[in-house]
């Protein structure tokens, strides 16, 4: 009765859908969010006009555009030739991006669709500073020399300065402002006449860090290697004004903006973010966060600043941060989700962070305080996070309530680890042995292996699979603290994963992918053919998909029921030079996936391969709905599409919702 009453209920006519049947789609990875990173320290931020993007140089040859409302990748525009972009600016539109390279070369890009439109040529060493004049023709450039190049034949029009490392126009463009040694210059514009020499001290080789125009004109503050003071000079014949020395000895004042009413300053320091009145030079607020960066919005609501870990808007009012615009550098360690599917943890350097899973929001992060390598999530309470060192020692948080629950020291670095089903016992792989970890009694014991031990997945409550570097996978008895099976594998191995039910391993052999059937520990089939070595791999909830990153920057998918790859994705291929997809996890339902890349993005995209797809033919079509159907009421694996144990109801309208996905 409940079958026929919920197939009357949504119309459903079994007979219309076998007669006419489905065709099947190419299948896809549909973006859903990405979280910005870069392989080097994030270096200069440029804001849109309308206030809506920033742009960030990263010495990366991607420079992403990040929506300011929420923090997520609006694209990327990448670097032809794979030149490490330095410095960015936008032009008074907002419709054209400059972005100076570590090449000495400047590339104007569209920022409609990232179309490289023109290349100039103006300096030998990297870009620091680059300024669209305001009406678009012409651009100025810095890199020790400070070059005037028109843009409708990219042609070199002047030198105008040596030893300058900073660019900016005045407000309404008229006047352009040099920065570096051994002075700062005022030029009037176009015609690119000397208007004011900023003296500058005393001290030999002093040189100008930062400067900046009140919005009237009326006013330039600036700040210099010695003596560390901010300056407000009369930018109209250049008389010195007022100076105060700034706190935080030895920091140097690395930038500054006015706000858009001009009566305070905003200065970006190695060890803080200080607010000025502009008026007196009295120091307002203090925040003790690095920048080595600062730009203001269009609206002065807000602010950016940049140090050596993220890029971080700031709300002016309260000084407060609102949102991580670029929240790693070098690499993501791991990343996994929690047991709900609605939180995505990862681990970077020093960072934890958790993410809504959902629309990319960060709902928690902590400093560690040593690097990251590994980390795992509790089954039965996906608040608890363990977190492995990237040299030694391991610890137990919770980023509900923010603080640390326990650590322990280890003898060497966590490879793997992963909460017994009951949530009693971490399992975790380090060195030579298998580390089991009593949460209740703080307890521990450990299994020893001849090879170095890569991973450790839970088969049940009592029992581990443990895997070594050579290849041999053990089914241990923990509870009995004996072997029960044992099974060999030529070749290097690299990490292992279960599904989600428990049902079948996946064993990663870098060229190959192994598909086990567990506990018996049975052979099912190698998983091949992947062009380059597979860093990362993992199995969807009911085992019918294995999809995995490669050295080579692929997304590749098995289907596992015949080793087939269905779906080899590259379209990460080109964001770096070299690039690869280095983690890789599947949601609990299977219907999300996330991944890094090697220079440090986080990317989730919609599984192609939805877990409805109960058939495994790349389309949820009538024969899916025919498996649930048959099943229904059983605990047969095929049609609980949900994992929950029992093929109901839910399963139903799960397939129903999806019908038709990937299908033509």
């Amino acid at each position: 009765m409940k079958i026929a009453r919920t197939i009357a209920h949504f119309g459903i006519g079994l007979g219309f859908l076998v007669v006419w049947g489905v065709g099947f789609a190419q299948p896809s990875l549909q973006r859903l969010w990405a979280r910005a990173g870069f392989p080097n320290a994030p270096q200069q931020t440029a804001i849109s006009p309308d206030g809506q993007i920033v742009a960030i140089a990263g010495r990366s040859a991607t420079v992403p555009l990040v929506r300011m409302r929420d923090g997520l990748v609006e694209r990327e525009l990448r670097m032809p030739d794979f030149e490490p972009a330095s410095t960015v600016a936008f032009s008074a539109d907002g419709t054209l991006l400059a972005v100076g390279t570590t090449f000495g070369s400047v590339w104007i890009i569209r920022v409609s669709d990232g179309m490289p439109l023109q290349v100039v040529y103006p300096h030998a060493f990297a870009a620091t500073s680059v300024a669209f004049s305001r009406d678009g023709q012409y651009l100025v450039s810095a890199a020790g020399t400070v070059q005037l190049t028109r843009l409708s034949d990219g042609a070199l029009v002047r030198t105008l300065a040596f030893g300058m490392s900073k660019v900016a126009f005045s407000p309404n463009g008229n006047r352009l402002l040099t920065v570096g040694m051994p002075e700062s210059i005022v030029w009037s514009f176009p015609d690119c006449t000397v208007q004011l020499r900023l003296p500058m001290t005393n001290q030999p080789f002093s040189y100008g860090l930062a400067a900046a125009f009140s919005p009237n004109e009326q006013t330039l503050a600036s700040s210099y290697y010695s003596p560390r003071e901010l300056r407000f000079w009369d930018a109209q014949n250049g008389n010195l004004l007022i100076s105060a020395a700034y706190p935080y000895d030895p920091s140097y004042l690395q930038d500054l903006r006015f706000t858009p009413d001009g009566t305070r300053i905003v200065s970006a320091h190695e060890n803080a973010i200080l607010v000025w009145d502009a008026a007196t030079a009295t120091i307002r607020h203090q925040i003790p966060i690095a920048a080595l960066s600062l730009e203001m919005s269009p609206n002065g609501g807000t602010f950016v600043t940049t140090n050596r870990f993220f890029t971080r808007l700031w709300d002016l009012e309260s000084l407060t941060s609102i949102n991580e615009l670029s929240s790693f550098v070098e690499r993501i360690e791991d990343i996994t989700y929690t047991p709900s599917g609605n939180a995505l943890v990862s681990a970077s350097r020093e960072y934890l962070r958790v993410w809504d899973a959902h629309n990319g929001g960060l709902l928690a992060g902590v400093w560690a305080g040593s690097p990251i390598g590994t980390l795992a999530v509790s089954p039965v309470d996906e608040s608890l996070i363990a977190v492995g060192g990237r040299t030694s020692g391991m610890g137990l948080y919770n980023w509900r309530t923010r603080q640390w629950v326990n650590k322990w020291s280890t003898s060497s670095q966590p490879r793997q680890m992963e909460f017994s089903p009951n949530g009693n016992l971490l399992a975790v792989a380090m060195g030579t042995i298998a580390l089991f970890q009593r949460l209740d009694t703080n307890t521990r014991f450990s299994v020893s292996r001849s090879d170095a031990v890569l991973g450790v997945r839970w088969v049940d409550d009592q029992r581990c699979l443990i895997l070594d570097a050579v290849g041999n996978l053990v089914l241990w008895n923990v509870s009995q603290n004996r072997q029960e099976r044992a099974l060999r594998y030529i070749g290097t191995a690299r990490e292992l994963t279960l599904t989600s039910r428990r049902h079948l391993a996946l064993v990663n052999m870098t060229d190959r992918l192994e598909l086990v059937r567990v506990p018996e520990l049975t052979p099912l089939r190698t998983l091949a053919g992947a062009p380059a070595n597979i860093l990362s791999a993992q199995l969807t909830p009911n085992g019918q998909y294995a999809i995995a990153g490669d050295a080579g920057g692929r997304i590749i998918v098995w289907r596992t029921s015949d080793g087939a790859i269905v779906l080899q994705d590259d379209r990460e291929i080109g964001a770096q030079s070299s690039v690869a997809i280095n983690r890789v996890s599947v949601s609990p339902r299977g219907d999300y996936l996330a991944y890094t890349r090697s220079d440090a993005n986080l990317i989730t995209v919609r599984n192609p391969f939805p877990p409805t797809d109960v058939n495994g033919n790349g389309c949820v079509d009538d024969a899916d709905l025919l498996v649930v159907l048959f099943t229904f009421g059983s605990s047969i694996s095929d049609g609980d599409v949900n994992g929950d144990g029992v093929v109901d109801d839910a399963d139903l309208l799960q397939v129903l919702f999806d019908f038709g996905t990937n299908c033509r």
